[in-house]
């Protein structure tokens, strides 16, 4: 059994085991053999390579690093689930949101209707005279 499946099986054993992308894994790896290649009696694992790197890179970790994981990690579906959700939440539509439904389904919205202002007594009834009754 080499080094790196040994690192594997006990990550496993340990229940600590986390699933990265080929690409993130490759660069791992890579760094790993950069590491290990200038030393003869110590060989750092790739589970302390990893640890390493968090550690150094969380304290850093700020919001546009969360928008960058945002855009790799969501879909266009889950975006549009999300906006449905607050919209059956709220009870509102957002207007842009709104408009592509509406262009999505070649129609066009139509305008919305505009409230009366009130009087300055707060009423928006309108006084008859009593003569014309």
């Amino acid at each position: 059994m080499n080094e790196e499946n040994k690192d594997i099986n006990e990550t496993k054993d340990d229940g600590k085991l986390i699933r990265v992308t080929m690409n993130a894994d490759q660069i791992v790896q890579e760094l790993l053999h950069r590491v290990n290649e200038n030393t003869e009696n110590v060989r750092i694992t790739k589970g302390a390579l990893v640890s390493f790197i968090l550690e150094q890179f969380a304290p850093k970790f700020g919001d546009e690093e969360i928008k960058a994981l945002y855009m790799q990690s969501v879909s266009e579906v889950d975006l549009l689930r999300s906006a449905l959700k607050q919209a059956h939440e709220t009870g509102v539509m957002p207007d842009n949101l709104r408009e592509i439904l509406f262009a999505n389904a070649g129609l066009t919205p139509s305008a919305k209707k505009v409230k009366k202002s009130r009087r300055d007594n707060g009423i928006n009834d309108t006084i008859q005279d009593k003569d014309a009754a």
